[in-house]
């Protein structure tokens, strides 16, 4: 069988150091080709592989200073891929979960994804920037505010909180626990700061700071 494998360009393949995606992409391609398909490996450059390498770029984009925007890099890939679709009987995308030019708006792509055709498997997306980004707030505000909602005894729990240099307050309005919301409050007094709720509020709820 003829196979297309498609990596980011990210990381070499398999990774120098950090790279779970590529180094998995590593591993099927050294089994497909030890149980005797004819692999074609899209990848960077310095990527090492028993299967044919078509190098889209010269080494793997973390490593060259002048590779700013990997999108371009990516897009001319899939251009690559496009034109030698009909040479594979399996084509396996490593990264954007499937090839969707919506999910991909930074790139103005050109590529008639109808020439490769759909996925038949559909790949979860949760790893993409989109997820990432709808989470993020959330994130932040454990990290660095410290929240963290004890949804079992309903309560609020602060530990260390901080604010950035240059903000001395921040409002959370209609915080919502259980059937409770409320406005918590932090605010910047000398080297501390100090977390306590807000005046208005619909029912109460437990707040439990640690400094």
């Amino acid at each position: 069988m003829k196979i297309d494998q498609i990596a980011p360009l990210t990381e070499s393949v398999p990774p120098k150091f950090y790279g779970g995606t590529e180094r998995i992409v590593s591993y099927l391609t050294e089994e497909l080709v030890r149980r005797g398909h004819d692999v074609t490996l899209f990848a960077s450059g310095d990527s090492r592989t028993s299967a044919e390498l078509v190098a889209c770029c010269d080494v793997a984009l973390r490593f060259n200073p002048k590779a700013r925007n990997p999108i371009p890099y990516h897009v001319m890939m899939l251009e690559q891929v496009r034109r030698r679709a009909d040479e594979f009987d399996v084509l396996l995308l490593a990264f954007l979960g499937r090839i969707s030019p919506e999910k991909g708006p930074e790139a103005a792509m050109e590529i008639d994804t109808r020439a490769i055709g759909d996925a038949p498997i559909a790949y979860p997306v949760a790893c993409l920037p989109q997820a990432w980004s709808a989470g993020s707030a959330f994130m932040m505000l454990q990290a660095c505010l410290g929240i963290r909602i004890d949804g079992w005894k309903r309560e609020i729990n602060v530990e260390r909180p901080r604010l950035p240099i240059g903000i001395d307050n921040i409002v959370i309005r209609h915080l919502t626990v259980g059937e409770a919301k409320v406005d918590l409050n932090f605010r910047r007094v000398g080297d501390r700061i100090v977390c306590y709720l807000g005046e208005r509020h619909e029912g109460l709820v437990p707040l439990v700071v640690r400094s």
